[in-house]
């Protein structure tokens, strides 16, 4: 049966286990009823994990918002650009209809075709994206993300979100190719 306190247990085991590879803390926040991002019920934990790896801090968590579970994991670079992507879906097509998505989409020719029509690509100097995306293994290591919600690159650091449905979604071994994907692109950048 699915339940958060589950799924937060398996997953402080996982940290625990992406320890070995990467040098770093798990710490276990309770958060405030103010807290906007996560929701909160009282007693209730969420595990996180920041550390090193190949000299870039990473930051894993997992916490609940409105009630889905979420997996996100940055890794803190330097770029010089500002890109989003988010999958093509019939939700998204209908908020910009209704004109919610107040971000500006790029033209469709920013990537290669069948990238360009799987996501949603936005972001801050066209160009400077478009160089970006023009590279392989760029798109390699994005399409490798697999299955995530959104892919945010800003000033200082990548980060996905991914949905949680299962203990599959968030174990170690998985991070830790997460982690990877993200220093080829931040070295790409």
């Amino acid at each position: 049966m699915f339940t958060f306190a589950n799924f937060t247990k398996e997953f402080e085991k996982e940290l625990g286990k992406l320890k070995d590879r990467v040098e770093g803390k798990i710490k276990i926040y309770e958060p405030k009823h103010e807290d906007s991002r996560m929701l909160y019920y009282p007693g209730m934990v969420y595990p996180s994990f920041t550390g090193t790896y190949k000299e870039k801090k990473v930051h894993i968590d997992m916490h609940l918002e409105v009630g889905a579970v979420f997996l996100e994991i940055y890794l803190w670079s330097d770029f010089d650009f500002e890109l989003t992507l988010t999958k093509e879906t019939s939700g998204s097509h209908i908020s910009k209809k209704l004109g919610m998505d107040s971000e500006t989409e790029l033209g469709r020719s920013i990537a290669t075709k069948g990238f360009d029509e799987k996501f949603i690509i936005k972001g801050k100097l066209e160009g400077r994206i478009k160089d970006f995306l023009s590279l392989s293994h760029v798109i390699h290591s994005i399409e490798a993300l697999g299955d995530f919600v959104k892919l945010t690159i800003k000033d200082n650091y990548i980060s996905t979100k991914y949905f949680v449905d299962s203990n599959e979604d968030f174990k170690a071994e998985r991070m830790f190719e997460i982690i990877k994907h993200f220093i080829t692109l931040a070295s790409a950048a």
